[in-house]
C-alpha cells in the first residue's frame, strides 16, 4: 500500500491560509518614523505609514528547500549579478554538494519605484514569479568615494560613467529572534518567554517570530533623483529583502537573489527624517 503524506511550509502572506501555523504564513512589515525600543527589547515605531505583509516569490521557497535539504532545486533564479550590480565573477562558488556556499543568508535589502499604479495610491500585487524590485534604484549615487562607515552599510556596487551606484544596503542590526506570551493588552506584544518554558504549565499562547530592522535613512535616494533632474521627488514603493554571499577579496556581495518582496503605496520621502521599517517573520 502507497500512502503519500502532505506537509505545509505555509509560505503565504495571507493570515486566513490553511493551515494557521507554519513558517510564514504570517508576516508583519511596518513602516514609519520614529523608531524607538521598548522596555522588552521591541521595536516600536511612532508615526505608522504602512502595516502589511510580504510575499515570498519562488526564489525564496526554493532558498529555503535548499537550505533545510541540502539539495539543489530544478530552476535558476536570476541574481542581481546578472544585472550588473555587485560581483559578477564571484570567487566564492558552491562547494561540498551544497547547493549555496558558506555565508549565504537573508542578509540586505533594495528598493524601488515601480511598486505602485500611476495614482500612486494603490500598490501593486507581488507575483510568485518576480525577482527583483520593481525599477530598483540605488540608496547612494555618487562619483566621491563613500566615507568609512557607509562602507559598511552600503553595497551591491554598478560602476557608471559619471558615478557610483550602491544598490543594496545592510541591516541596521542582527536580526533577533523573540519568542513572546500572548499576554500583551490591546495588540501590544506581550511579556518575554524565558528557558524554562518547557517547565511551565501556563495555559496562555506563544508567539515566535525573528524581528529585522530597516532604515532608509535621509540621504538615501535623494542623489540618483538629483541626478536625473530632480523633477521627481525621491520616492519609494517596492522593498525587497536579499540573500546574498560576501565576496571578501573584493568588498561587495555575490549570488544576490531576492528572497522576499512587498510593494506598498507611495511614500515620499521627508528632508528631514529616516523612513524606518520594522520586518517580522512569524514561527507560530
Amino acid at each position: 500500500m502507497n500512502k503519500m503524506i502532505n506537509d505545509k511550509l505555509s509560505f503565504s502572506d495571507k493570515l486566513d491560509s490553511a493551515p494557521s501555523r507554519g513558517l510564514w504564513v504570517k508576516t508583519e512589515v511596518i513602516g514609519g518614523y520614529d523608531l524607538h525600543t521598548n522596555d522588552k527589547g521591541i521595536s516600536e515605531l511612532g508615526e505608522v505609514i504602512f502595516h502589511t505583509h510580504n510575499m515570498i516569490p519562488i526564489g525564496g521557497v526554493q532558498f529555503v528547500m535548499e537550505m533545510l535539504y541540502g539539495v539543489t532545486g530544478p530552476i535558476v533564479v536570476p541574481t542581481l549579478n546578472d544585472e550588473g550590480i555587485g560581483v559578477q565573477d564571484p570567487t566564492v562558488e558552491p562547494s561540498g554538494g551544497m547547493p549555496y556556499p558558506y555565508g549565504q543568508k537573508v542578509c540586505l535589502f533594495g528598493v524601488g519605484t515601480g511598486g505602485a499604479n500611476e495614482n500612486n495610491l494603490t500598490a501593486l500585487e507581488v507575483k510568485y514569479n518576480e525577482y527583483k524590485v520593481s525599477n530598483m534604484v540605488p540608496f547612494r549615487y555618487t562619483a566621491l568615494p563613500l566615507s568609512e562607515s557607509d562602507k559598511l552599510k552600503y553595497f551591491g556596487i554598478r560602476q557608471d560613467e559619471d558615478a557610483t551606484a550602491y544598490f543594496l544596503k545592510t541591516f541596521d542590526a542582527a536580526p533577533s529572534i523573540k519568542h513572546l506570551y500572548k499576554d500583551g493588552e490591546d495588540g501590544e506584544d506581550g511579556s518575554e518567554v524565558t528557558s524554562d518554558v518547557y517547565q511551565s504549565t501556563s495555559e496562555v499562547g506563544i508567539e515566535s517570530f525573528t524581528e529585522t530592522l530597516l532604515t532608509i535613512s535621509k540621504k538615501d535616494v535623494r542623489e540618483w533623483f538629483a541626478y536625473h533632474g530632480g523633477i521627481e521627488v525621491p520616492r519609494v514603493n517596492s522593498i525587497g529583502l536579499f540573500t546574498a554571499v560576501y565576496d571578501e577579496g573584493r568588498k561587495d556581495y555575490a549570488n544576490i537573489k531576492l528572497f522576499s518582496k512587498l510593494n506598498i503605496p507611495t511614500e515620499t520621502l521627508s528632508l528631514a527624517k529616516d523612513m524606518n521599517i520594522i520586518y517580522r517573520v512569524y514561527g507560530a
